[in-house]
Formats: C-alpha cells, sequence, structure tokens
C-alpha cells in the first residue's frame, strides 16, 4: 500500500469552503472511486495559525505506480492545478509526500 500527502494553507474562515471545493472536484461523478489502486481519501485538519489552517489530504493507493499513475494523468493534473488555484487556498508543493506503508496495526 502507499499513500501520499498533500498539504494546504487555507484562509481562516474560509475551511468549510475548502472543504465543500476539493470533495466536490475529487468526487464528482465518482472519478476517484475509479482510479485504478484507489483505496480511500482522508482530510486532515491541523494546526490553527493566526491566519491559516493547515490541512493535509491523504490518498490511499495500491502501489506506489497506481499513485503516480493517477497524479500523472490529465485529471489527476487538473485536479492539482484546480486545487492550488482557488481563492482560500495555497499548496504547499515542498510539503507534499509519499510513503510506502510498512505495517499497518489494528
Amino acid at each position: 500500500m502507499y499513500t501520499v500527502i498533500f498539504k494546504y494553507r487555507v484562509i481562516k474562515g474560509r475551511e468549510k469552503d475548502f472543504e465543500k471545493f476539493f470533495k466536490r472536484i475529487l468526487f464528482s461523478k465518482g472519478k476517484l472511486r475509479i482510479v485504478k489502486g484507489f483505496i480511500k481519501f482522508q482530510i486532515l485538519k491541523g494546526i490553527i495559525g493566526e491566519n491559516f489552517t493547515l490541512y493535509a489530504f491523504q490518498y490511499y493507493f495500491d502501489s506506489e505506480d497506481d499513485c503516480n499513475n493517477w497524479i500523472n494523468s490529465t485529471w489527476g493534473k487538473r485536479v492539482l492545478i484546480v486545487c492550488k488555484r482557488t481563492d482560500y487556498s495555497e499548496l504547499l508543493e515542498s510539503e507534499s509526500e509519499g510513503y510506502q506503508i510498512a505495517e499497518v496495526i489494528s
């Protein structure tokens, strides 16, 4: 299993708009659910600064190849471009990270 995390800084007070926008883009017509190897997606809400709230969006795929295929697909590129051009958020590209999941304990 492979996970990739994209971090966004969202203008304080615009968090709900951002969440709604991002979910609409990702899940319109079930697009993300039909991506090969897609397992699940999580929105993590983190540090709240004076002027922003930090979000991490975590995607899970069967493999790193499945993840990279989505990111490099026309639709994946469009999602990432659109989401970093909102009026209320900034994609922190230097903080995007991918990980091979070593172990799951439940």
